[in-house]
């Protein structure tokens, strides 16, 4: 199996994202997915998000 490198595997349209990138992807070495208990994607989040400066 090939690897995939986050960058260009993960789309993100978080645009205050620090991770986010002009290709409308995710920059982050790894992701974490938060709630635990989560039942629906609505109830999950993204915990690697970390704001722009200046948002």
């Amino acid at each position: 199996m090939n690897e995939c490198k986050t960058e260009h595997c993960i789309n993100c349209s978080v645009k205050n994202c620090h991770y986010h990138t002009e290709n409308n992807k995710c920059a982050a070495g790894k992701i974490e997915v938060g709630n635990s208990t989560a039942k629906s994607t609505s109830e999950t989040c993204c915990d690697t998000f970390k704001c722009r400066e200046n948002c």
